[in-house]
């Protein structure tokens, strides 16, 4: 599981985020693309907590990660909300 956050699971988040960087649009994308990539920063946070909660065994990160997840929400939201 661990091996698989690190290694896969943030290794395409990181992979959107330099595409969706590299990418030549109009300015209305960019607005949009500052989502995604708030998106997918959050998403790596949210990976990085889980793997040091399964490495430590802990419990201590369930907050953190909830909050995260609200802030996703969010965006996601308002992703929806300027489509």
């Amino acid at each position: 599981y661990l091996q698989e956050l690190t290694d896969t699971s943030n290794f395409y988040w990181n992979k959107n985020l330099e595409l969706i960087y590299n990418l030549d649009l109009p300015e209305i994308i960019h607005q949009r693309n500052a989502k995604l990539i708030e998106y997918c920063k959050l998403r790596i946070k949210i990976n990085e907590l889980l793997y040091k909660e399964v490495y430590e065994g802990s419990s201590q990160y369930v907050d953190q990660i909830g909050q995260y997840n609200k802030q996703i929400d969010v965006l996601i939201s308002d992703m929806n909300n300027t489509n």
